[in-house]
């Protein structure tokens, strides 16, 4: 496994990597039809476009959004987590519209790491959840998304509200968090204080 990944890495002109990286994972399973696939882009370089060390977006389209559970895809977001220890993390439907301007983009469910935990209040609409590491869950519901719920859109849109202060912080950090005077290491975050 490692051979494949370090096969996937992004290098140079000279073949040499490039950090910070970017994997992609990939799975699907042809005996639905249509196909169910997952895909989760984990580890976006830091460019002008994509400011963020580490995140991990999570898409749910097509015949898969029947076939996985909300318990299973919150399940995934939080092993990734645990093993990538991402910034940010999401998973949303398609088609639900997210705030391009922002820095970060909500989700159905948002999982920010402490360093970001810790400089937003919690919308009261939202289901919180604290994160081993420190971070937040934020869930716009406990079961799948329905974009045609009121309750669910207006939690989503709460969540994205919330998330405003994100965009007034000092961007892109060149390397990481602690590169704009973030501790990643805190596990108290300014909700619980």
């Amino acid at each position: 496994m490692a051979r494949r990944i370090d096969r996937g890495r992004w290098r140079d002109s000279r073949g040499q990597p490039v950090t910070p990286q970017l994997f992609q994972v990939h799975a699907h399973n042809n005996a639905f039809t249509p196909p169910l696939r997952f895909s989760a882009a984990i580890g976006m370089p830091a460019t002008a476009s994509r400011d963020l060390p580490n995140r991990i977006y999570i898409i749910v389209s097509g015949a898969a959004e029947d076939q996985v559970s909300a318990a299973l895809l919150k399940k995934m977001l939080l092993a990734l987590v645990e093993a990538w220890q991402p910034a940010v993390g999401r998973v949303r439907p398609p088609g639900l519209t997210v705030d391009r301007s922002a820095c970060v983009e909500a989700g159905w469910l948002t999982y920010l790491a402490p360093a970001l935990a810790r400089r937003i209040k919690p919308p009261p609409g939202a289901i919180v959840e604290p994160v081993p590491d420190g971070g937040l869950l934020l869930s716009a519901s406990e079961n799948r998304f329905d974009a045609s719920n009121p309750r669910d859109l207006a939690a989503f849109d709460a969540i994205q509200e919330s998330l405003a202060p994100l965009s007034e912080m000092p961007w892109p950090p060149d390397v990481g968090l602690d590169d704009v005077g973030l501790d990643r290491d805190s596990n108290e975050t300014e909700a619980a204080r």
